[in-house]
């Protein structure tokens, strides 16, 4: 198996490193799926092509733009800074081992983690993968490769912490 670089992004206070403000986008737009109106506020995780992955009260993940693959299509959005956060960056290296066990140092109390990367794996028979046609595509598998972006840490521990994978990680 060879591996590829994943990438955990946390917004944490799980140890001290660069800090800045969460920022919540006030959204207007229109759901992609069903045209239905949106109109509230969310967690900006990241930038995503020309718009922002972002985050639901209750825990969705939506792409927010005007491109083709958006669930939820801008009309309006401005941002308000939120409570102070610290981002956390670490390496960290799996060498066929559990997925769960390799990162559950990232997993502390009060911290918003979020995983993004590729890894090697063997196979998938045991995981039943999340799929949500209305939310952004967090986990995807090809072969023997998972793709995580902005994966939540819990949702990543609970469909593949049993899974044994190879590659290299840095926290953010």
């Amino acid at each position: 198996m060879t591996g590829k670089d994943i990438k955990q992004f946390a917004y944490t206070t799980c140890k001290r490193s660069r800090p800045h403000s969460v920022e919540n986008a006030n959204i207007k737009g229109v759901r992609t799926s069903d045209r239905s109106k949106v109109n509230g506020q969310y967690l900006i995780i990241q930038v995503q092509g020309t718009g922002f992955l972002v985050q639901s009260d209750d825990g969705r993940i939506y792409k927010a733009s005007t491109e083709p693959d958006a669930q939820i299509f801008l009309e309006e959005i401005t941002a308000d800074v939120g409570r102070p956060a610290i981002t956390n960056i670490e390496a960290l290296t799996l060498e066929d081992e559990p997925i769960g066990s390799a990162i559950a140092q990232f997993n502390c109390t009060g911290a918003m983690v979020f995983i993004s990367g590729q890894l090697s794996v063997e196979d998938l028979e045991t995981s039943v993968l999340p799929r949500d046609p209305y939310q952004f595509p967090v986990i995807k598998v090809t072969d023997n490769t998972v793709t995580l972006e902005a994966a939540p840490l819990s949702i990543v521990q609970k469909t593949l912490g049993e899974e044994f994978a190879t590659g290299h990680t840095n926290s953010v």
